[in-house]
């Protein structure tokens, strides 16, 4: 998936959306100086149109690494992400009985 600059609009995430992802959740930050938001919303328009679930947190404060840094104790935003991201498991994971009886698979992404 990663390789040469010239080779950029064949890494990009929107390519390897299809009708099969599990429920995703994108994490934003925004004080985010190194992802621009529209990147996210671009994310999530391709995932909706493929008749996905895609749930975006967008917290106020924090910069890019910001969600990383709250399972840490480096998190000077005190930003709740590991609690967010147990409710969202519990919403997609745990209460979809269909879904966990067929082995869905559930992701993440931290941007």
């Amino acid at each position: 998936m990663f390789g040469l600059v010239e080779n950029f609009l064949n890494m990009v995430v929107t390519n390897f959306i299809d009708d099969d992802e599990p429920p995703i959740l994108l994490i934003y930050t925004g004080e985010d100086d190194m992802v621009h938001s529209r990147n996210l919303e671009g994310l999530k328009a391709v995932i909706a149109s493929t008749n996905g679930t895609v749930q975006i947190i967008i917290y106020k404060a924090g910069r890019h690494a910001a969600p990383m840094a709250a399972f840490s104790w480096a998190n000077p935003p005190n930003l709740p992400v590991p609690e967010d991201i147990d409710d969202f498991f519990k919403t997609f994971l745990f209460v979809n009985q269909e879904a966990r009886s067929n082995n869905q698979q559930y992701c993440f992404m931290l941007r």
